[in-house]
Order: structure tokens, then C-alpha cells, then sequence
């Protein structure tokens, strides 16, 4: 700007003190584009409040027209400094500080910040959508030289909260972007089974995660969406079934030797699944005496989980083989009978029938781990 200023002002100077005349003076400004100068129109108002004298000269100024226009000719200074801005991560709250005690906010909004000034930032996970499984991990920077050139670098999360220090080597502008990660979730997976004595054993069968088959106790997925867990023990499904009560979490289908979860979500999904099996029980109805139960009257009605069972001509009665724990049946027999069961828990007797039967609920207690039980109908005593 300093050889243009010197050429205008030098232009109005002569065409002032030359006395031109008014017509060719006029011409020659426009031409000259002086009009529109800033330092003219400083000059000429300067000149109207009577600051400037004939001679080019500013009154009260040391030197003259000359060392003023020297002056002006010189190079403007540079701001020291590069501007910062700071990214968005819709995940991450950043604060950036110019001091390691993060007492002094820098605004990162494209604000110039001296040479040499160490950036430190203070960064939070924001929101729950990822469960706590996303993780701040550091910052890319974008420095911007003044040719127009950019560079790329990473600055992993450190202790201290350093991002960078503001460089004095030509960088025009430093793009600062924060930077966070999935960590990958790992799911740990455990199906085993009741032994009859009540021990617990490895179950057989194949654990499916999204639908792929699984071979490991620990799987690592990806922690960003949701993602379904099964169970197939469709081999051994006639023998076994899951044990709700000792399975976490919990079991929302079991259909065709096949367990289901619910589907996990990234916010909230579980990350141990646990199954525990236990052995359909067989249960018989029979007696010592070998007689008749249902033809003779002793055994009057036989309710299997509220349903009736329906009256059989025979001396042993097999009430089913796919008993589960909590499983109820309703024996009504002759007062002088009563109902035993072996390991089972039977409760009774309940009098009916003005006194003449007698009702015992037999139920499969989670105690039970036998297969094949026989609840027996003895004698009482009672007439």
C-alpha cells in the first residue's frame, strides 16, 4: 500500500501547489481513482479543518511532508498469532484452555491466539445413546500454512488435557477436531445343566450372536447397534429345558429347542447371558397293592397344572414325561387313601366331599433333580 499511498498523495500535492486549472484538476483526480482513497479523503478533510498547510506540511508535526510520506510507505505490522477453531463432535463436550489449570478459556472460534501458547482442552462424553462404551480419544488438527497448504496430524488423549501449542513456523489457522471411539463390547456366554445330583455340567449346544454361530465363551462385537442372542440345544431338547429362574437375563422365547433374548440395545444391553438346564421329570401313578386306582374309586379326579387328565382303566397311570419345576397335580382319592411322593413336596390332606375324599397337590419343587418319579396312593388308616 505504501507506493500507491505515495503516488496519491504525491498527486494531490502537486495538483494543489501547480494551481491547474479547476476543469484539468478535476479530470485528473477521477481518473486517478483518488476520490475513493482512504488517505485522500483523510487528507483533504485535514486539509479543510486547516491542519495542512500549502506546503504539504502537517502543523504540529516534527517532520515534513516528506518523512510523512516515508512513513506511510512503510510495511503495516503482523499480528502475531494463529486463528483457532475448534470441531464438533456431537458426542463430546470440549473446553479449551491456554493454561494447564484450565483457569483461562480459549473460544476456539477462529479467534487469534499468540504464537507459542500451549492449548489444553477439558472433554466429556455427552449423552448415553452408546451404554459407556464410547470414548474420547484424542484430537485431528488441520494446520492451515499461508500458501494454502494444510497438514494433518493426531494427538491422542493425554493425561494432562495438551491438544498442541500454537506454532510460529507461517501457520495461518489451526483446525482442531475432537475425536472419540466405539469400544468394542464383549459378551461372555455360560449354558449348563443340572446333573441328578444336582451338580451342574456343561450343556450341550450352540450359542448364535446375530445369527452367527459362536465358539468361544468371550465374543467381541462392535458396540455401536443393537444385537440378538440364541441359543440352540434343539439335539438334546427332548431331555432339557432352560431353567428360567437360574438364567439371566431374561429368557423372552423358548420355542423348538431354541432360546431367544430380547433384542439388546446399545444403551442398555446386557453383556453376560447365562443358561442353566434342567431334565424333564417322568411321573407315574401307581400303587403297592397293584389295584385298580380309577376303575375301583380310590382315585375319584387327577388335575395336571389345572387341566383334567383323562380317566385311564389302568393300574399304573402315567401322568406325563415333561414335568417342570413348579408343575402342580391334583389328586382327589377316598379318605382312607393318601398320596405319597418320594422327593416331591406334597401338601394335603384337604377334606372333600363332606369328609368321604381327600385332595393333595403335588408339586416339582426347584430342589428336584431326579427324572423319574413315582407318587404313590397308600392306605391311611382312616374308614
Amino acid at each position: 500500500m505504501g507506493k500507491k499511498r505515495l503516488a496519491i498523495l504525491a498527486l494531490a500535492m502537486l495538483l494543489t501547489l501547480t494551481g491547474c486549472s479547476a476543469a484539468m484538476e478535476k479530470k485528473a483526480l477521477e481518473r486517478s481513482g483518488i476520490y475513493e482513497n482512504e488517505d485522500y479523503i483523510r487528507y483533504k478533510a485535514a486539509l479543510e479543518a486547516g491542519t495542512v498547510v500549502p506546503d504539504g506540511e502537517y502543523r504540529g508535526y516534527s517532520s515534513d511532508a516528506a518523512e510523512l510520506l516515508e512513513e506511510a510507505d512503510k510495511p503495516a505490522g503482523k499480528t502475531e498469532g494463529v486463528k483457532v477453531a475448534l470441531g464438533e463432535n456431537s458426542r463430546l463436550t470440549v473446553r479449551l484452555y491456554s493454561d494447564k489449570e484450565k483457569t483461562k478459556p480459549v473460544a476456539g472460534d477462529g479467534s487469534v491466539i499468540p504464537d507459542g501458547t500451549a492449548i489444553y482442552a477439558d472433554v466429556a462424553v455427552r449423552g448415553e445413546q452408546s451404554g459407556g462404551k464410547y470414548v474420547f480419544d484424542g484430537f485431528r488438527i488441520r494446520a492451515i500454512g499461508a500458501d494454502g497448504t494444510v497438514e494433518v496430524s493426531e494427538q491422542r488423549a493425554t493425561s494432562d488435557g495438551l491438544v498442541c501449542v500454537v506454532p510460529s513456523d507461517g501457520i495461518r489457522a489451526l483446525s482442531i477436531l475432537p475425536l472419540g471411539r466405539y469400544e468394542d463390547r464383549v459378551l461372555t456366554l455360560s449354558a449348563q445343566r443340572f446333573t441328578s445330583s444336582g451338580k451342574k455340567e456343561a450343556m450341550s449346544g450352540q450359542w448364535l450372536v446375530n445369527g452367527d454361530r459362536v465358539d468361544t465363551a468371550r465374543v467381541k462385537i462392535g458396540s455401536a447397534s443393537g444385537y440378538e442372542v440364541r441359543y440352540d440345544y434343539s439335539t438334546v431338547a427332548e431331555s432339557y429345558y432352560p431353567d428360567r429362574t437360574n438364567s439371566s437375563p431374561e429368557i423372552s422365547e423358548d420355542e423348538a429347542g431354541v432360546v431367544s433374548f430380547r433384542r439388546q440395545e446399545p444403551k442398555d444391553g446386557a453383556e453376560s447371558f447365562s443358561l442353566v438346564f434342567r431334565q424333564y421329570v417322568k411321573l407315574t401313578l401307581t400303587n403297592e397293592e397293584y389295584i385298580w386306582l380309577i376303575r375301583d374309586g380310590i382315585v375319584k379326579s387327577i388335575t395336571v397344572n389345572g387341566d383334567p387328565l383323562e380317566k385311564v382303566d389302568k393300574k399304573t397311570v402315567e401322568l406325563g414325561d415333561s414335568f417342570r419345576v413348579g408343575d402342580k397335580i391334583v389328586i382327589r382319592v377316598k379318605s382312607a387313601y393318601r398320596v405319597t411322593a418320594g422327593d416331591l413336596q406334597v401338601t394335603g390332606p384337604v377334606e372333600t366331599d363332606n369328609g368321604r375324599t381327600a385332595e393333595y397337590t403335588v408339586t416339582v419343587p426347584a430342589g428336584y433333580y431326579g427324572t423319574d418319579t413315582k407318587i404313590g396312593i397308600v392306605k391311611s388308616g382312616n374308614k
